[in-house]
């Protein structure tokens, strides 16, 4: 098949510059267009309209992630597993993403926006305005999973503002482990199914977030204090709790651990209590 090779009309400016998901909202954006290319009469008319369609490469996407089949969203195993093009991932062909945003200002060859999902230094391949008549006509249908992924994907949905977070709200725990790697075999499966997200990894660390804005951090611990295990009955954390989701969740979630022949603690008709490979205590109940 023929390649196409295309110039970027301009690139993104943007305060998020790692490739890390949701809260979108909080990021503040303007698109730069090539001086090079464009004069300054080429947004003319551009403000009479509120909202714009942004065309760009995501060009810091892995090759060698690119998925071309299907795949769980997130990899989330409780979300349907669905083809590349039944989803809005980034690691899809050609790496082109769509964003309809809103246009608050212009100056000169910027434009200013609200609720771009690009990081900064995306090439931008074409600005379009929103118009009405190419809505979509009739009634629009979507599967609840991909409900359930954008919730928090713009803001933070528990905040009474979109750009603030609850006052008072746990913002992160930071655990150490003794084998991280260990620990991840654990954790790369649970914490998807619990919501989570990955936010950042880095060597000795992972962390990961959730759509209300808390997140929960990894960190493998130095080898002086490898000797050092973690004792619930002793000063310190005794365990974290989370609230579950439904009763078919939950069901799941003790197949899981049954199956991955996980250590019960304790088990209830509404909670589980379960431990990591650290001796880490973890709950999941259901209010």
């Amino acid at each position: 098949m023929k390649t196409i090779l295309m110039t970027p009309i301009g690139f993104v400016r943007s305060t998020r510059k790692q490739i890390e998901d949701d809260l979108w909202d909080a990021e503040k954006v303007h698109i730069e267009l090539d001086p090079e290319q464009f004069s300054g009469d080429v947004l003319e008319g551009l403000t009479d309209f509120s909202h714009v369609e942004i065309l760009f490469y995501m060009n810091k996407v892995d090759p060698l992630k690119v998925e071309k089949t299907a795949r769980h969203p997130r990899n989330n195993t409780d979300w349907p597993k669905v083809g590349i093009f039944s989803q809005r991932g980034k690691n899809r062909p050609n790496q082109i993403g769509l964003t309809i945003c809103k246009l608050t200002r212009v100056e000169d060859k910027t434009l200013y926006v609200e609720g771009l999902d690009a990081i900064d230094g995306t090439p931008v391949l074409d600005i379009k305005p929103w118009v009405n008549e190419f809505a979509p006509r009739g009634a629009i249908q979507q599967p609840s999973w991909i409900t359930e992924l954008m919730t928090g994907y713009w803001s933070n949905s528990f905040s009474k503002k979109n750009d603030e977070f609850i006052f008072g709200q746990l913002h992160y725990v930071e655990y150490y482990v003794n084998d991280l790697y260990n620990s991840n075999t654990f954790w790369n499966w649970f914490m998807p199914f619990m919501g989570y997200v990955e936010y950042q990894k880095w060597d000795g660390g992972i962390s990961w977030r959730h759509s209300t804005g808390t997140y929960i951090v990894f960190v493998q611990v130095e080898t002086e204090f490898l000797n050092v295990k973690n004792n619930r009955q002793g000063n310190g954390v005794n365990h974290i709790a989370m609230q579950g989701k439904d009763q078919e969740h939950f069901n799941k979630l003790q197949d899981e651990l049954n199956k991955r022949q996980i250590k019960i603690l304790i088990q209830r008709e509404n909670y589980i209590c379960f431990e990591d490979p650290n001796d880490f205590a973890v709950e999941v109940y259901l209010p």
